[in-house]
């Protein structure tokens, strides 16, 4: 119910129980025969109306119960819509920093930054494997492990040794759930940075 309809029934409220109490008033100063407004008969007017006055009222508090009882529900239904669409919003995002850091890498093979390209991938796949939607970017996990792989025959090649971060980037990418979902192919190609 929206406030201009709320505002409407309580201004029809008053105007009810003021009437009924200037004809209260009047029944009980003017006496109209055959009727004869006794003691008895004026409080019983007045209970009356106090009684119909408070029926109204407690009616329009459950009515009013319910309607916000509507209205929480449809709180709670848009909450839930929010949180899936912060939850896809998030994934977005790490599948945009998934290919940024990709990118990244692709760039320092092209310029001879092999340890670098490394670290960028293993960022890359890490990003990768915390999306919900592992399936989708499984091609694109594998053209990393290969370009991993590559990394690792060049520098094999000119006999570069490895840093820290990169073993410490594949510690933390085996501790993400999403790992064991991964091929055993792709698995043992990660598993040559440490060799």
């Amino acid at each position: 119910m929206n406030i201009e309809k709320k505002i409407r029934l309580q201004l029809w409220l008053v105007g009810i129980s003021l009437f009924l109490s200037v004809l209260s008033v009047v029944f009980s100063i003017v006496h109209i025969e055959p009727f004869t407004v006794s003691e008895a008969t004026y409080i019983g007017v007045i209970v009356t109306t106090m009684g119909i006055i408070f029926a109204l009222f407690v009616g329009y508090q459950i009515y009013n119960a319910i309607e916000v009882k509507k209205e929480l529900q449809e709180f709670v239904t848009q909450k839930r819509t929010l949180e899936i669409t912060i939850a896809e919003l998030a994934d977005s995002q790490q599948i945009a920093e998934a290919y940024n850091f990709s990118n990244r890498a692709l760039f320092a093979i092209s310029i001879n930054q092999y340890d670098e390209a490394i670290v960028l991938f293993l960022k890359s796949l890490k990003k990768f494997l915390i999306s919900n939607n592992l399936i989708l970017y499984m091609s694109d996990i594998e053209g990393i492990t290969g370009n991993i792989d590559h990394c690792i025959y060049k520098i094999k090649k000119n006999g570069t040794p490895y840093g820290e971060r990169e073993i410490n980037l594949l510690a933390e990418i085996r501790n993400i759930p999403n790992y064991a979902h991964l091929n055993e192919n792709i698995k043992t190609k990660l598993n040559t940075i440490e060799a």
